[in-house]
């Protein structure tokens, strides 16, 4: 067999970060032996510090989640964490990150209709199982019925809208639990990638044409993995031409 010098190959091409996380549907062209392997996915999102929940309703632009923290904690009984970053912090946080950064944003809410909130749950798995709590998981993270939504802050035009998942949301979305104890947990990540996939789902509104959804990172550098994501907004908003 005689061995020849290959003259010209063909470059490879694979999409960029940034290419991502403005259009997270290139996700979705992964091998389809790939997308049912959820290690391979977590492995993916994680890499590019997205979340593969994202969705346009009508004419508005849903933005993913993006993903710097790990979204959730643990308090009472024998456990401890970082204390979380409340509501007012995280809007003077995100609108001084997002100022910086070319989004004029005004600490002023802004209402849309037809969102589903998330119903959430602060009992502990294993407390669940120990009380026989059967409602837990049947009713964790399911929707409830469309309402009028107020999100937390709004860019000077109004176009632009911001939810921020604080522990405090995740605590009112919850159902009533029966034998409540000292140890609870909460996961606003999760909350708020529910609340993307499916919340915003039919969302309505005459003037905001883009959603981004934050959450508390809950780590010892909370507020610097908030300002991340609030970075990977903005850059989302102008891939999208949005700003």
């Amino acid at each position: 067999m005689k061995i020849e010098k290959v003259v010209k190959t063909r470059k490879v091409r694979v999409p960029t970060k940034t290419e991502v996380l403005n259009d997270c549907s290139l996700l979705r062209i992964l091998p389809k032996r790939w997308q049912k392997n959820k290690i391979v996915i977590a492995a993916v999102t994680s890499l590019l510090a997205i979340s593969m929940t994202s969705c346009d309703s009508g004419n508005i632009k849903i933005a993913p989640v993006f993903k710097h923290g790990v979204g959730s904690s643990y308090s009472g009984g024998m456990s401890g964490g970082p204390m979380p970053i409340n509501e007012d912090e995280a809007k003077k946080i995100i609108i001084k990150e997002a100022n910086l950064l070319g989004l004029k944003l005004v600490n002023k809410e802004i209402k849309i209709d037809q969102v589903s909130v998330p119903t959430t749950s602060i009992v502990l798995e294993s407390s669940a199982k120990l009380w026989k709590i059967s409602r837990y998981d049947n009713a964790k993270f399911k929707l409830k019925k469309p309402a009028s939504f107020n999100l937390d802050l709004e860019s000077d035009n109004g176009t632009v809208g911001i939810e921020y998942v604080s522990m405090s949301d995740y605590y009112d979305w919850s159902v009533p639990e029966e034998n409540a104890s000292t140890a609870s947990s909460s996961k606003p990540l999760k909350a708020a990638e529910v609340l993307v996939q499916d919340g915003f789902k039919n969302a309505k509104s005459d003037k905001v044409k883009a959603i981004g959804v934050f959450y508390d990172p809950s780590e010892e550098k909370s507020v610097e993995m908030l300002k991340e994501q609030v970075a990977d907004f903005v850059k989302w908003l102008k891939g999208q031409g949005l700003i």
